[in-house]
């Protein structure tokens, strides 16, 4: 046996649909036609006032185990204390939730904003000392839809 690199697309593809089969008898699907017919998909908001963005939110959802991920959230510093972050994750859990999603995560770490996230109902997983850098922790959040 030897390992290769392969093509990330194709390799995906591969895995997603492999995973729907097993996953299809594991939870007693029958009709595997039912099941998401891409691996992930991705969304993004923003706040706006005017042209001037006020705040932007990203993320993805993960069609095979009904989740979701967001990636980044940024609040300009003027509009800061003016509730966009919390609108801002309000409507990525609406559409992630209109997808199917059940739970959503987010990481943060101790320089950007675990508290804002645990006042949205985020719950800690974890965290990990002197990461990404020395002195500051990441956090890893959930929050069940």
């Amino acid at each position: 046996m030897k390992i290769i690199q392969t093509a990330f697309d194709q390799t995906r593809k591969d895995v997603f649909e492999g995973l729907s089969i097993y996953f299809s008898k594991q939870y007693g699907a029958t009709d595997v036609s039912e099941l998401p017919q891409q691996f992930s998909q991705e969304l993004a908001f923003s706040a706006t006032d005017g042209d001037t963005s006020m705040g932007q939110i990203y993320g993805h959802i993960d069609n095979v185990n009904l989740s979701a991920v967001i990636e980044g959230l940024y609040v300009n510093p003027n509009a800061r204390g003016s509730k966009i972050g919390q609108k801002l994750i309000h409507a990525f859990e609406e559409a992630v939730q209109q997808e199917g999603c059940v739970i959503s995560f987010v990481d943060t770490t101790q320089a950007s904003a675990p508290k804002f996230y645990e006042k949205q109902g985020y719950q800690l997983i974890g965290t990990i000392p002197d990461y990404p850098v020395k002195g500051d922790t990441y956090y890893k959040y959930y929050k069940r839809l």
